[in-house]
């Protein structure tokens, strides 16, 4: 049905199975950075994943008439913590077409109003960061420290993460994904108990120094505490330094500020 002065109706909905390839075209338009194959194979992914009751499997899109103008991609995630279970739903690559820029907010109005969902935005472009902070967003951190934690002391070892380890932590679930796409994960003894360590696949920083990103840890102390023997065994996979999301210094690592680092969103 057409909207006011024969325009298209506006439509917002999950995106489905049969609207992949619609979605696929209309992000490799709006950035063609990365190819229509790799955003094939990143819903392609997305679809393999179940996300928690109520949450989208790959996010909203919008239609006008039947053309599909508008899409974000959604990663939910229900997190078992030490203490809590908590929803996650991470908004990545949200675009629309210009001539339809003004109906953006109606992509994001269901998902912002759930309840008892965190809503992450990591990765936003820096021209939408205004557009992020007037929906409710803030930032819980604004830059990234490159950090070589092989020169820091630590007295416990840090071995491989094994599934039998993952199987009896609170964040099981988040540690067997990480484990079967290859990312290095490492148990640390703590007090009786295992602290787990997640970091991102290794890639060469222009082309030279060998890094990793620090995923997951309970804390920024955990991690300091125990950053020696990480970076040993890091190096060991041929990994030599480690981006870490705070903007402060972290006491006792040899660091140096990242600058044009992206801000991280929560809301």
């Amino acid at each position: 049905m057409p909207g006011k002065g024969g325009a298209p109706a506006m439509r917002r909905r999950l995106i489905a199975d049969g609207d992949v390839e619609g979605v696929v075209a209309l992000l490799s338009a709006a950035f063609p950075r990365r190819s229509a194959a790799a955003w094939r194979l990143g819903m392609e992914r997305l679809g393999r994943r179940e996300p928690p009751s109520g949450l989208p499997r790959y996010g909203v899109m919008l239609q006008a008439g039947e053309r599909i103008v508008g899409a974000v991609l959604t990663i939910c995630q229900r997190v078992e913590e030490v203490d809590q279970c908590i929803l996650r739903c991470h908004l990545s690559s949200w675009c629309i077409e210009p001539a339809f820029a003004a109906h953006a907010p109606l992509l994001l109005g269901p998902l912002l109003r759930r309840p008892n969902v965190t809503m992450i935005n990591v990765s936003p472009a820096a021209h939408t960061e205004a557009i992020i902070a007037a929906q409710g967003f803030r930032a819980f951190c604004r830059g990234s420290l490159l950090v070589l934690p092989a020169l820091s002391a630590s007295h416990a070892p840090a071995r491989p993460l094994a599934s039998t380890d993952a199987a009896t932590l609170p964040e099981r679930e988040l540690l067997d994904i990480h484990l079967a796409w290859g990312c290095p994960c490492f148990a640390v003894e703590s007090g009786g108990g295992v602290l787990p360590f997640v970091f991102s696949q290794r890639r060469r920083l222009r082309g030279v120094l060998p890094v990793s990103r620090l995923l997951y840890c309970r804390n920024i102390e955990g991690f300091a505490a125990n950053a020696g023997a990480l970076g040993r065994a890091l190096l060991r996979l041929g990994i030599a330094g480690v981006f870490v999301d705070t903007a402060a210094p972290i006491p006792g690592l040899r660091a140096c500020r990242v600058s044009g680092a992206q801000g991280r969103y929560t809301r």
